[in-house]
């Protein structure tokens, strides 16, 4: 009943093209967007655009990356490999279901197990054999893990365990209190922002850790739309 004005906006621009697709993960790291798409993984100069594919992921699924000055470690559904521009080396344990990066150290979580394994220093295209510990406080699995304020996240299916760095044979060991009776639904859903660390729960509602408690931020909707996905 009144006068509107519609102002146009923008759209996206298209700003370079990579491989056959679908995309599956894009990590910037050292003046490069390295880029899982298809099976394959590309090093895109960000300045040139130019891509170089380094080597071959396997699987279809999302992957997840970290890095540090040397290597970018990308994590698929079954494989894990650590990649320069020049070469990709597959890592030796299977299964690994989440990455982090800390303290000069991959981190990652395997699925189906209690395990929490660890990178060699700063060398993450090693893993060691003995380099594990077990996230045990509750018997439940782990799902995946994530580095914020220089503590390890450990996500389980019923339970959360927070670790830091003490510098023992296994560096990371659980923080007195870090404990939380709340479990992770998807490990996709797990993210840091500021100083905030969020995630899906395991009864399908989101929630923001508040110290070592879990939170509930999520409306009725938002719940609803989650129970409702083929896939939280």
């Amino acid at each position: 009943k009144t006068p509107v004005t519609l102002y146009g906006t923008p759209g996206l621009l298209a700003w370079t093209t990579v491989g056959n697709g679908p995309i599956r993960g894009i990590h910037y790291a050292r003046g490069y967007f390295w880029v899982v798409t298809g099976a394959d993984l590309y090093a895109v100069n960000a300045t040139t655009k130019v891509a170089t594919l380094v080597g071959g992921i396997a699987g279809v699924a999302p992957v997840r990356m970290v890095s540090d000055a040397t290597y970018v470690v990308i994590c698929a559904e079954a494989t894990a490999y650590a990649a320069t521009l020049t070469s990709i080396v597959t890592l030796p344990e299977a299964n690994l279901s989440g990455v982090a990066y800390q303290d000069g150290y991959a981190l990652y979580t395997q699925r189906n197990t209690q395990f929490v394994w660890r990178s060699g220093l700063d060398a993450l295209n090693t893993i060691p054999a003995t380099g594990f510990t077990s996230a045990d406080a509750k018997a439940d699995n782990v799902v995946t893990l994530l580095s914020d304020q220089r503590e390890l996240w450990v996500f389980k299916q019923n339970t959360i365990e927070v670790y830091y760095n003490t510098g023992a044979t296994f560096p990371f060991e659980r923080v007195g209190g870090g404990f939380i009776e709340r479990g992770c639904a998807s490990p996709g859903s797990v993210a840091a922002a500021e100083t905030l660390v969020l995630w899906l729960g395991d009864d399908l509602r989101v929630y923001q850790a508040s110290g070592y408690n879990a939170e509930p931020i999520s409306t009725p909707d938002i719940e609803r739309l989650v129970s409702e996905a083929s896939s939280p």
